[in-house]
C-alpha cells in the first residue's frame, strides 16, 4: 500500500519547510506543498491527496474556498484548517465544510502530527468499511469519516 499523500498549503515558507520535513520523516507520508490557493487547486486537479492542510489566509484565495473546491474535486479528501486569525465565524464555516480539525497558530508539530495520524487512520478505517460493506461511490463512505466528533484545537 502506498503511503498517504498530504498537501500543505501556506504562504509562510518556514512553516511549510518544517511541516514538510516533520511529516515526511521516515517516509511515513508523501508530502507536497503549495504557496497559494491557485497553486494548490492546480495540484488538486492533477494529483490525488488523502489530506490537505491549509492556511485560512492565503495571498489569493481564502483557505475555506480551497477546502470547498478540493472536496468537490476529490470527495473523501480530509482537511485541516490552520489560522492565526481564529473567530467563531471561521469556525462555523469550517464545521459547515466538515473540516476534520481547525487549529490556531502557533501549534506544536507533535500536535499537528497527532491530528494528521488521527485523520488518516479514520480515512483508512472508512475505506476498509466501504470495501467490506460494498458501499457505492455516491459519497456514503466519506460520510462515515466526516461524521466524527468535530472539535477545534486552540480555542
Amino acid at each position: 500500500m502506498a503511503p498517504p499523500r498530504i498537501l500543505i498549503i501556506d504562504d509562510e515558507p518556514t512553516l511549510i519547510f518544517f511541516m514538510e520535513q516533520s511529516l515526511a520523516e521516515d517516509q511515513e507520508y508523501l508530502v507536497d506543498t503549495a504557496k497559494s490557493g491557485e497553486e494548490a487547486l492546480a495540484k488538486l486537479g492533477t494529483q490525488g491527496y488523502d489530506l490537505i492542510i491549509v492556511d485560512f489566509r492565503l495571498p489569493d484565495i481564502n483557505g475555506l474556498k480551497v477546502i470547498e473546491t478540493a472536496t468537490q474535486l476529490q470527495p473523501g479528501t480530509l482537511a485541516i484548517l490552520m489560522t492565526a486569525y481564529g473567530s467563531q465565524e471561521v469556525e462555523k464555516q469550517a464545521q459547515r465544510l466538515e473540516v476534520w480539525r481547525y487549529v490556531v497558530k502557533p501549534f506544536s508539530m507533535e500536535e499537528m502530527k497527532a491530528m494528521v495520524r488521527e485523520a488518516l487512520d479514520a480515512r483508512e478505517k472508512s475505506a476498509t468499511r466501504e470495501k467490506s460493506c460494498s458501499i457505492s461511490e455516491d459519497g456514503k463512505a466519506s460520510q462515515a469519516v466526516r461524521s466524527h466528533s468535530w472539535t477545534s484545537v486552540g480555542f
